[in-house]
């Protein structure tokens, strides 16, 4: 895939993170999406559109008998936030983020539950936005990054459960501790 492993594709790879966890793996569900069907209930979406258009995925997966916008946590990369903080929220904006504002585009409006996963503003030497959220982390970030992205997995697998917002918010919003740290250990 080529933008695995760059910032851009944070959101997949919690994606993929929360299917280890549960022991499945993504298939091709259509045209637009591949998917892992966790056990006992709930999906992990992952488009196959570019992200500005993610929302053409949202739209299939919301045109299905039974599904709710309400239903579809979004896990996004943000530059805004810090390599590796946390930030769940019920609603807001876009942010500048093309694919969120796709998503708002299809469902019309910003009352969706969205996960972003902080991977660092833009540095002078990386040159413009595009250049940074397409190029990778450094080894200092990843490490910062490594336990977020279980963390997040892990808010995805419980969101999935039924686990109220407001109790994810309270449980995995801020920076996850770094391994190997007791406060780390007590929420595993």
């Amino acid at each position: 895939m080529q933008y695995s492993g760059t910032r851009h594709n944070v959101g997949f790879r919690v994606l993929d993170a929360a299917a280890r966890k549960v022991g499945v793996e993504f298939r091709k569900a259509s045209p637009l999406m591949m998917e892992a069907v966790v056990p006992g209930g709930g999906r992990l979406i992952k488009p196959l559109t570019f992200m500005n258009r993610s929302g053409e995925a949202l739209r299939v997966l919301l045109e299905e008998p039974d599904v709710d916008v309400c239903q579809v946590l979004t896990c996004v990369d943000d530059v805004n936030l810090e390599v590796g903080r946390l930030r769940i929220r019920e609603k807001g904006s876009h942010g500048g983020h093309n694919g969120l504002r796709d998503l708002e585009r299809v469902v019309g409006g910003v009352a969706y539950p969205r996960l972003r996963l902080g991977v660092g503003a833009v540095k002078e030497s990386e040159g413009t936005l595009v250049d940074h959220v397409l190029g990778r982390f450094s080894d200092d970030e990843e490490k910062r990054l490594a336990p977020a992205v279980e963390a997040a997995a892990r808010a995805v697998l419980e969101f999935l459960e039924g686990t109220d917002l407001g109790i994810l918010k309270q449980r995995y919003n801020g920076t996850p501790a770094p391994r190997g740290d007791r406060a780390s250990e007590r929420r595993e």
